[in-house]
């Protein structure tokens, strides 16, 4: 009984992984369109609700 779960619960992880990655395959395929942001390698002190440390974020030129 064992080795049928065991089994069982392999088939089944299989399809699973399977079925992700035909998902993830088909959803990036879907949008073609790109952005490429460049992210500063340090934060800097910025103000929200309170102040705190934020990520510089720049979009790439067109």
């Amino acid at each position: 009984m064992i080795t049928k779960t065991s089994s069982f619960l392999k088939v089944l992880s299989a399809i699973v992984l399977l079925l992700v990655s035909i998902h993830c395959s088909t959803s990036s395929a879907a949008d073609s369109s790109t952005k490429t942001l460049f992210i500063a390698s340090e934060t800097k002190d910025c103000t929200g609700v309170a102040p705190m440390k934020c990520l510089q974020v720049r979009e790439k030129n067109k």
